[in-house]
């Protein structure tokens, strides 16, 4: 049977210093620090997370695919760089930067890898516009964060977006980010166990509810959705385990696996 790890995300090796082209910062960028590894940090200074090689080569991704059985990844872009806060015309050059890269890896190995694309989701034009162009280049849809700014999906100025994706035949991938009360919540992986399934059941209920009604035949996938809604006990349970290495296994295999 086909293996498909759908909720695989990617970034380009070197990312452009976006504040020096923009004039403003708050982009992450990579700092490859030392051989195979390097930090995500924002452009003053905070460090987001630490990846490996396989964060941004391919070729490795297919090697670890190989030992673990997996046929088929689904690349998007790590959250963080949505950049929906961005000026709307910087949004849209960060993502079409992001989204060149991914088609460029499917279309080198199209047998292994689908991607989906991002778009500046703080201007309804301008996200329509990449929506299409990432269709063209031969995404097969969009990645996006669960709310926009704090703006719920279901506002009527994102209703454009989801009717082009019907229309077009693009996929939805909504992926939790800018969780509500993140800040008060930032240990033993709250932000990961609690915040993002609730902020997908957010999601779904007062904004996505509408919006699958007036685009009956789009097509979505819903991170940790699979595992809140039926067994939340089951979920939340794995936050009282010390060990932060085994949970974060358990985040990843378990609430990361749509």
């Amino acid at each position: 049977m086909l293996k498909i790890d759908v909720h695989t995300h990617i970034l380009p090796r070197d990312i452009p210093k976006w504040k020096d082209s923009f004039g403003y910062g708050g982009f992450i960028g990579l700092d490859h620090y030392k051989p195979c590894c390097a930090k995500m940090v924002r452009d003053d200074g905070t460090q987001f997370r630490d990846v490996e090689e396989n964060c941004w080569e391919a070729e490795k991704r297919i090697e670890e695919c190989d030992e673990s059985g997996v046929d088929i990844q689904v690349l998007s872009t790590v959250p963080v760089m949505f950049n929906y806060w961005a000026k709307p015309n910087d949004g849209a050059e960060t993502a079409r930067f992001l989204n060149d890269h991914i088609a460029e890896i499917v279309t080198k190995f199209p047998k292994r890898f689908v991607g989906l694309g991002t778009v500046p989701m703080q201007d309804t034009k301008l996200a329509v516009t990449e929506l299409k162009r990432c269709k063209d280049i031969g995404l097969a849809g969009v990645q996006i964060g669960t709310n926009v700014n704090q703006l719920n999906l279901g506002e009527p100025q994102f209703f454009d977006i989801f009717a082009a994706c019907q229309e077009l035949g693009m996929a939805i991938f909504v992926h939790p980010w800018d969780m509500a009360g993140e800040k008060d919540m930032q240990k033993y992986w709250l932000p990961w166990l609690v915040g993002m399934p609730a902020e997908v059941s957010r999601d779904l209920f007062a904004d996505l509810s509408g919006v699958l009604s007036g685009c009956p035949t789009c097509e979505y996938v819903l991170h940790t959705a699979g595992v809140h809604f039926p067994r939340p006990s089951d979920v939340s349970s794995t936050g009282l385990m010390s060990d932060p290495i085994f949970v974060r296994s358990i985040i990843y295999t378990v609430l990361g696996s749509i």
